[in-house]
């Protein structure tokens, strides 16, 4: 009753004490279901300092056992053990329409690349999988640029796209920093990232991506406890799992959309299709990707997304803020709880050592800048740079 009643008020200030008890006191099953009826452990901020304290503490406990003469590990010990063991996170893969130094076009790509090496290498998560389309063309134009780093086609899939029939897919996979790359190839629906297209031809290609993604998964027998969708490109991959275009295979995996973007309408991805649903092409319920109170039509994959995910996340909480404020979709924003978010965080000992190479203090660096740049180097010259994409949303 004291654990019950501590957790609903969210002041479990003393984990070791908590978890002491509850060892004494009930089953690991019986702790993992009141944990969850309670909601400690999602309220913001609050709940999710405690879930960190929580967990850190169950590791501590687990690696610090001394076991005994019998050779069994103490009570709370063990039960932390278990306990880990029941939260133990299973393979969790990311889909993105960018990744790394293979396709990045602005911040998602190098999020992204970023946050499933710190799980993979630094993490251990044992299935860190990376899904992606393999461009015919790369960032600098080039062709086959992913075989310098092992990774090779493997298979083909076979993906229905409504009345387009059939569609086959080249699936290229490779080990890399830990993690298993996945990279889906068409020619004529992949050719370079965020490419311009039709009304049909997008809706084709959001429907290939999300469904080849999908079927890789299956055709692996893969089956994510946590599926992370980054941005409209990827909107259509929670909408097709929930409506039960691939069974009931994903009924127990968590899918999180990741909004890296969704501050003008332009980054929703809206499909303008003069009335024309795309029914044919799709195979959606309408609801999941048209609002009939909107004043002009249009198909939009990041409110499939939203309709569909468990929840969702951003990179900031300010920009967290600003969504749930100013956004068009907040209505749909507002239907998870308590969505994530925290600022993207950067390999500082990485950075460190990149710079390094290059300059040994800042007025070399400055230097070796100027003379690249303006052909000569100036000590008493400021430098003014920008670093992102040249749009009106930021600022040029």
């Amino acid at each position: 009753g004291n654990l019950t009643r501590a957790l609903r008020r969210g002041v479990v200030h003393d984990v070791q004490h908590f978890v002491d008890l509850a060892a004494e006191t009930m089953s690991v099953d019986t702790l993992n279901s009141l944990l969850s009826r309670s909601g400690a452990l999602t309220k913001e901020s609050a709940g999710e300092d405690l879930a960190a304290r929580w967990m850190a503490h169950l590791d501590v406990l687990t690696a610090s056992a001394v076991r005994g003469a019998s050779g069994e590990q103490p009570p709370t010990a063990a039960f932390a053990k278990k306990l880990l063991a029941s939260n133990a996170l299973g393979p969790v893969v990311f889909i993105t329409p960018e990744l790394g130094k293979w396709s990045t076009a602005g911040g998602l790509g190098v999020m992204v690349e970023e946050l499933s090496c710190t799980l993979a290498e630094d993490l251990k998560v044992e299935d860190v999988v990376v899904i992606s389309p393999f461009y015919e063309y790369g960032r600098k134009g080039e062709q086959d640029y992913l075989r310098a780093d092992g990774i090779e086609w493997r298979m083909n899939v076979e993906v229905v796209v409504g009345v387009l029939g059939k569609i086959t897919i080249g699936v290229h996979e490779g080990m890399h920093k830990g993690r298993r790359l996945v990279f889906l190839h068409h020619s004529q629906y992949f050719p370079r990232v965020y490419e311009d297209k039709g009304a049909v031809e997008m809706v084709a290609t959001l429907a290939l991506f999300a469904k080849a993604s999908l079927e890789v998964l299956c055709h692996a027998k893969l089956i994510p406890s946590v599926i992370l969708t980054n941005d409209w490109f990827t909107g259509l991959v929670p909408a097709y799992a929930k409506a039960g275009a691939f069974g009931s295979a994903f009924n127990n995996t968590s899918f999180v959309h990741i909004l890296h973007n969704l501050s003008d309408a332009a980054y929703e991805g809206r499909v303008y299709t003069n009335r024309d649903d795309l029914g044919r092409i799709h195979h959606l319920p309408l609801d999941l990707l048209i609002d009939p109170q909107w004043q002009q039509f249009c198909l939009n994959p990041s409110r499939a997304a939203l309709l569909a995910c468990d929840t969702w996340a951003t990179v900031s909480p300010s920009y967290r803020r600003e969504l749930l404020e100013g956004s068009p979709l907040r209505g749909l924003l507002d239907r998870c709880r308590v969505p994530f978010a925290t600022p993207n965080g950067v390999h500082i000992g990485q950075r460190e050592a990149a710079l390094a190479k290059n300059a040994s203090c800042h007025a070399e660096a400055k230097r070796k800048l100027q003379e690249k740049y303006f052909g000569a180097a100036d000590a008493s010259m400021c430098i003014l740079a920008f670093v992102g994409r040249l749009t009106r949303q930021k600022g040029v």
